[in-house]
């Protein structure tokens, strides 16, 4: 399975959910997984291989010595554009734990965006994530074409036990990682 992950060396790598998942030129279009390649993650994954054959190997990183992390793509509710880190421990050859860097989602008027920035720290990798949230009123009222918007905000620290995250207010989630926020 390992073999399918393309290897990736990165200060800081922007992950987000694209619009055209199987295009050459998506980052994330990854390489499709069988269920063979799937049974070291969460039982609840290998399951949901039965009805949606949508897991794509993307990339992997060594978070530190005795773990790697791999970029999957996985199934969502409409295709499979959730993006998860999954955290493999290489001694014990087991999945420990798993965080959601990326998604995207529109319904009826709803848009959900989530994106992560992984970066190196001098004790291994953190994640900025942002979760973006947009009601378009013009669903309910063609007339009415403003948009509801909420921004959230978390950072995460992967550390040998599980992924340890931090709500971050607006203000201070832009002053210490506006830059990523520009588009």
């Amino acid at each position: 399975m390992l073999k399918k992950y393309e290897d990736a060396t990165f200060d800081t790598l922007k992950v987000y959910s694209g619009d055209d998942l199987g295009s050459e030129s998506y980052p994330f279009r990854g390489r499709l997984l069988d269920r063979d390649d799937i049974r070291l993650f969460p039982s609840e994954f290998v399951q949901q291989l039965e009805y949606d054959s949508g897991f794509f190997a993307c990339y992997k990183f060594h978070l530190d010595s005795s773990r790697y992390g791999l970029i999957t793509r996985t199934p969502s509710e409409y295709e499979p554009s959730s993006i998860k880190l999954f955290v493999l421990d290489k001694k014990k050859g087991v999945i420990t734990y798993y965080y959601e860097l990326a998604e995207s989602i529109g319904d009826a008027g709803d848009v959900s965006n989530r994106t992560s920035w992984l970066f190196r720290q001098p004790n291994g990798f953190g994640c900025f994530t942002w979760d973006e949230e947009l009601h378009y009123n013009s669903v309910e009222n063609e007339n009415d074409t403003s948009i509801q918007r909420w921004d959230y905000f978390r950072l995460a620290s992967f550390n040998k036990r599980s992924v340890d995250t931090f709500h971050l207010d607006e203000g201070k989630a832009k002053r210490q990682f506006g830059h990523f926020l520009t588009r």
